[in-house]
């Protein structure tokens, strides 16, 4: 279906073999008016960033719920998960999510100072 939203205007074009010239240029600016704010909205849906999947999960904020050793977990986004961290973490830090690889987090401390 949104396939042929995006072939509006060729779909169009039989208007001007159907009526009028006067009726179907103003039919067809009509059409070409709407593929034109479709495109747009289109485009600019794609440009946003990642929302979902590991891409949404890069930046954000989460808590270390259980360290032992080298192995942490950490609740971001309302799921615990398995995290690693260059420098040693304490249960209730406050972590910042700086990558994903598989099913682990890379995580740094978050400094308030």
């Amino acid at each position: 279906m949104c396939h042929v939203l995006l072939l509006l205007p060729l779909v169009a074009l039989p208007v001007f073999w159907i009526v009028p010239l006067a009726i179907a240029l103003p039919v067809y600016g009509v059409v070409l008016a709407s593929s034109a704010a479709i495109y747009w909205y289109a485009i600019e849906a794609m440009r946003r960033p990642v929302q979902t999947g590991a891409e949404g999960m890069v930046g954000e904020i989460g808590e270390v719920i259980e360290s032992r050793g080298a192995k942490l977990f950490v609740r971001a986004c309302s799921e615990i998960w398995h995290a690693e961290s260059a420098a040693p973490l304490h249960e209730g830090d406050r972590v910042k999510v700086i990558a994903v690889e598989d099913l682990t987090l890379r995580v740094e401390k978050l400094d308030f100072d």
